[in-house]
């Protein structure tokens, strides 16, 4: 109970905020102390302020709020592979909104990095049912903070049937879709002459219902001159149309490494691995 009543908490009113013990806060923005809680857990939403835990008990609930290399990658590889997905529950009879942070990779290099930049306490999960060649590891998390800020950066829960957007800051652009390659990213390897493979191409996968978010990686790859081709195919599972954006000319592949800095920044091991199939020890990195 003694952790309970300490918590501190930030609440955001007509643009002012106030940081602080919930105590301290709740008086200071003249509401009740249970309201303020509630309006940390999600619970009760109040026109024109937000509220949110500084000390969260799962995670760090700021991860989203500023970006960061780091966070840029995270984020990419979320848009990729994650979900964020809205589960009612039911509590005295009333119908709550609970939002549920989730990955899944059979990477486990990518969700122990994801768990880190969180500073999680959740376990990973292992399971063989999704992926019956490899382990597939899955990582979920409930916090509304991470939630809201995922929401307003753009994100939508049914990303894979929905046009969306995000504002990707140029600064953070290489580190964001370094992270979505990783996810639906495809480095092919091919050509393999004298037990060596010599030629290598990238695929960047697009539902069709992302138009916006799909030229958004192509205005990335047109303004820093990569060339590439587009093209369609209809997803495994006969439902989704699908959209390959390739970058295909040994040229552009280099350059488009190059850009990803994938040997100074965080990659996943397995596709770093492809990469080293056909390049070797050569360094790509944009510094």
């Amino acid at each position: 109970m003694e952790g309970y009543i300490n918590r501190k908490c930030t609440v955001i009113k007509n643009g002012v905020c106030y940081s602080g013990p919930v105590e301290l806060v709740s008086k200071e923005v003249g509401l009740a102390e249970s309201t303020i809680r509630g309006m940390c857990c999600g619970w009760y939403p109040k026109s024109g302020m937000f509220a949110f835990y500084n000390d969260s008990n799962n995670c760090w609930e700021g991860a989203f709020s500023c970006w960061n290399p780091s966070m840029a990658y995270v984020l990419g590889y979320f848009v990729a592979d994650g979900c964020l997905r809205n589960k009612p529950y039911l509590s005295k009879g009333v119908c709550k909104p609970r939002w549920y942070f989730r990955l899944g990779s059979i990477d486990r290099d990518i969700i122990e990095f994801v768990v880190r930049f969180l500073q999680a306490k959740q376990s990973i999960l292992t399971s063989e049912v999704h992926c019956p060649v490899n382990k597939f590891y899955t990582f979920e998390l409930c916090n509304p903070k991470i939630a809201s800020d995922l929401l307003n950066l753009g994100i939508v829960e049914r990303k894979t049937y929905e046009d969306f957007d995000l504002d990707i800051p140029q600064a953070f652009e290489s580190d964001f879709w370094r992270g979505f390659l990783d996810g639906d990213g495809s480095y092919i390897v091919q050509n393999k002459k004298g037990g060596k493979y010599v030629y290598l191409y990238v695929d960047a996968i697009f539902p069709s219902f992302n138009v916006r978010f799909r030229k958004r990686y192509e205005d990335f790859l047109f303004r820093n001159g990569i060339e590439f081709i587009s093209y369609d195919s209809l997803h495994k599972n006969g439902k989704v149309t699908m959209n390959f954006i390739r970058v295909l000319r040994k040229s552009s592949v280099a350059d488009l490494l190059n850009l990803l800095d994938i040997d100074v920044k965080f990659m996943c091991s397995r596709k770093r691995n492809m990469i080293s199939k056909v390049y070797g020890g050569r360094v790509f990195c944009r510094s």
